[in-house]
Parts: C-alpha cells; structure tokens; sequence
C-alpha cells in the first residue's frame, strides 16, 4: 500500500507543506498568468489555512520554466518494542523497500533503516539527539511510520492543448 504525495523540491524541509497528488496540482492561473503554489480560497474552515500557505510559498509561474519536484510513498506505519540492549520485537512486516522512517512522529528520529534505528539505540546515541524513546525505561512501544521518497526530477512547465501542464524532462535533455 502507498500513497504518494509531490512537492516542489525547494519546498521539502524537516516540515513540509501541504502535498499534493500531482505536479500539476501545483497549478494555480491567475489573471495574466500562472502561479505555483496553493489556492488561497475556500470554505470558512480552509480559507485562513489556504492563504497563510499561498502567503509562504505561491510565487510567479512561466512558460517554458523548469521546476524540480520530489514524490513521496507513504508506506504505512508498523508497531515495534525497542530495547535498550538493542533487541526488539516487531508487530507486523517492515516494507519491503523504503529509504525514511520515523519514530511515532518525531522527525529528530529520522533513520534510512530500520538497521540504524536498533544500532541507534543500542549505542545510545539517542540522548544526544534530544530525543526520548528510550531514556526513562529499558523498553518501550513505538510507531515506526515508513516513506520512501524519490530523487528529484525536473519537470516542464508548458501550455499542452490549451491547459497547462509540467511534463517531466527527459533524461537526455537534462
């Protein structure tokens, strides 16, 4: 199972803002031209989160521009108990390709594997990274949520049939 989201490469940081399901959904035609970015409308309980993301990132759009966007798959997240001398016990199947994790939703657990995760903890290098998996017990249960996130690829962004579109470079025109 996954679900992949896309992101304006320049926009992916420790914290991401809304992701969409296309380059394309990037989109925005304004009069006189195009933006890249977010709507900044909607119902009384989007508007005021909308506009404060166009206000952050929305900016000019022009034909002929190259744009690089990074996806994400959303792989699902696994339960695990972690101990302190490095064992664990897993509940449930790590996917079987992914080059993020993260524990219960703290990005200061970033690890490329699970491998690094248990090294991690066994070495205790968590207590210098701020974090508190493990350091008021010996065991504990966490959520272990998975990603496997792409390389960036540049896209073209082009007036195809009278709609506009970003259509991903080839690789020989690079």
């Amino acid at each position: 199972m996954s679900d992949r989201e896309w992101y304006p490469v320049d926009w992916v940081d420790e914290t991401c803002p809304p992701a969409k399901a296309s380059p394309a959904d990037f989109i925005i035609q304004i009069d006189g031209g195009f933006q890249l970015g977010y709507v900044a409308a909607g119902d009384a309980a989007t508007e005021n989160f909308s506009a404060h993301y166009a206000d952050l990132y929305n900016r000019p759009l022009s034909i002929g521009e190259v744009v690089e966007f990074i996806s994400c798959d959303r792989l699902g997240d696994v339960d695990v108990t972690l101990r302190r001398d490095g064992t664990y016990e897993l509940h449930g199947m790590l996917p079987r390709v992914y080059n993020a994790l993260i524990v219960d939703g703290d990005i200061d657990t970033l690890c490329d594997s699970f491998e690094e995760l248990t090294r991690r903890i066994q070495c205790r290098e968590w207590d210098e990274l701020g974090t508190l998996i493990l350091t008021d017990v010996e065991e504990r249960r966490v959520t272990m949520t998975f990603a496997n996130w792409s390389d960036p690829a540049p896209y073209l962004f082009e007036v195809v049939d009278g709609k506009p579109a970003f259509t991903p470079v080839p690789a020989a025109k690079q």
